[in-house]
């Protein structure tokens, strides 16, 4: 299912340092961590260590991985030895939930008995596990039945219902708005008619953040359609200080590329896109770099490792990109292909991208 919203809790991909993991763990051994003190722990696990964080392959990242899952084990089976009855056993319970998507990702079995689905419901059931961990597994329960809609095994009116009882028994949940935005991207992709009537609603929604977004999707949904009957107007200063206007490049077929250095499925495509740009610049073919990143240090380090040459906007606002928030770009990579007179011709184009490139340089 496409990525509608870039922060679910279910989509963990984070950097992690080892040796920081390593000195935690040797400060546990030296006495017994309380329950608090566990929990804690465990929740940090797999946060981002932005200081000491570093580029690893796939194989180095797996290892890593499957080491802080086994401090992981460990953490949630002395918790459970020490502290049976303890109210935070349904927190240990959702940390457990949330992250069996790493395990998997690292290659460890997961027994048949562990399902998401299951965990979740039982912490919802408890009679003694708190309001705010009971709304966490709520979200997490709608993130996770959001892809059985993606994969046609659920309904996406029955899943409004769901969303319809977690806002009866947690109106103030934090995730409430991203909620919102996940139902709403879900619509547009499985029930397009419902979506300017949703759009309404939200719009008018007493929570400001949801009403704001709302309101902004209705714009850029305006936007985009306004694509489809006049040419692409885009004009800003590149990261490398030159000029970039749409329109000065009227008689070249252009690709603007909405991309992060930290996004997998856009690396992926680089090497697509670079081997275009390097057949096809001499006869007419311009790509344009729409970067999503935070990083500028980290960005640059990929436009030189990867040799990228063409122009790059950078504002250092992540998914609220100046440009990218003006059309909605809610998933990435997203590539739009212009032709020669300006015109949006094709979203996420499929296929061989250098043959369709060079129909249009025609």
């Amino acid at each position: 299912m496409k990525n509608f919203v870039p922060f679910l809790l279910l989509s963990l991909a984070v950097p992690v340092c080892p040796l920081h993991a390593e000195k935690v763990a040797g400060a546990e051994q030296s006495r017994q961590l309380t329950a608090t003190e566990i929990v804690s722990q465990l929740d940090g696990l797999f946060d981002d260590d932005d200081e000491n964080a570093t580029v690893v392959t796939p194989g180095q990242f797996a290892a890593i991985l499957k080491k802080k899952m086994a401090r992981f084990d460990r953490l949630a089976a002395d918790f459970r030895a020490r502290f049976p009855e303890h109210p935070l056993r349904w927190k240990v319970l959702l940390l457990e939930a949330v992250n069996l998507p790493l395990r998997e990702q690292a290659g460890l079995p997961v027994a048949a008995e562990k399902s998401a689905g299951a965990m979740l419901g039982a912490i919802l059931a408890a009679a003694d596990a708190t309001a705010e961990v009971k709304s966490d597994a709520s979200v997490q329960r709608l993130m996770l039945t959001a892809e059985e809609v993606g994969d046609k095994k659920l309904k996406i009116d029955d899943w409004e219902k769901m969303l319809a009882a977690h806002w009866r028994d947690f109106p103030d949940a934090g995730d409430n708005a991203s909620l919102e935005e996940l139902r709403l991207g879900m619509t547009e992709e499985f029930a397009p008619a419902r979506v300017e009537a949703l759009l309404a609603d939200l719009a008018k929604h007493k929570d400001a953040a949801i009403a704001d977004m709302a309101k902004e999707k209705q714009i850029a949904r305006k936007a985009m359609a306004e694509l489809k009957s006049k040419p692409v107007e885009l004009k800003f200063k590149a990261l490398d200080g030159t000029e970039v206007d749409l329109a000065k490049l009227r008689g070249k077929v252009v690709l603007v590329d909405f991309w992060a250095t930290w996004c997998g499925p856009c690396m992926a495509e680089l090497p697509k896109v670079s081997a275009a740009y390097e057949k096809l610049h001499g006869r007419g073919f311009e790509v344009v770099g729409i970067s999503l990143d935070e990083d500028e240090a980290a960005l640059k380090r990929v436009l030189k490792t990867k040799k990228i040459t063409w122009p790059q906007h950078f504002d250092g606002r992540g998914w609220e990109n100046e440009i990218a928030h003006r059309f909605g770009i809610t998933a990435l990579p997203t590539m739009w292909l212009v032709n020669k007179e300006g015109m949006l011709v094709e979203v996420n184009p499929e296929g061989d991208l250098a043959e369709k490139i060079g129909k249009l340089l025609k």
